[in-house]
């Protein structure tokens, strides 16, 4: 059976939805090269920024989840205004110019976890419970803060 992460949140609500391992919204391209991940170990895969997901998440959680997102979103946009324009991989301005620091973090853990969960990466090393694939439900809680 399929679950979600964030089980440990708060209960779950419809079913398991495609989550995007990292924010779409980040890359401009349709298309990005991928290594490293449970079914691209060893070989770089092309794969379409629409198909980069995993069902991790339900609806209800993936849905809380969208203000972290958009947190996540406008900084990397912000952080790449800094880049020389040959290295930006972002066209896209910044929705402000003021980094939301605890969203973003929350971004960072919940891209972390959406790429490690059911795979055979161990994120959370010495925390209770934590398991590779799983992580330690004190991660998976965000310190028990609201989405």
């Amino acid at each position: 059976m399929k679950k979600c992460w964030a089980i440990e949140h708060s209960p779950c609500n419809g079913e398991i939805s495609r989550e995007h391992y990292i924010s779409k919204s980040i890359f401009e391209q349709q298309f990005i090269y991928v290594t490293g991940l449970n079914w691209c170990k060893g070989k770089e895969k092309k794969i379409s920024i629409a198909n980069l997901t995993s069902k991790v998440l339900c609806e209800y959680h993936n849905n809380q989840l969208s203000v972290v997102d958009s947190a996540g979103i406008n900084a990397i946009r912000i952080f790449e205004q800094f880049f020389p324009k040959q290295y930006r991989s972002v066209k896209t301005e910044p929705e402000n110019k003021v980094v939301d620091g605890l969203n973003f973090e929350r971004w960072l853990l919940k891209t972390a976890i959406n790429l490690t969960y059911k795979g055979d990466m161990h994120l959370g090393v010495g925390m209770t419970d934590s398991i590779p694939g799983i992580p330690s439900p004190y991660l998976s809680l965000f310190n028990v803060l609201k989405y």
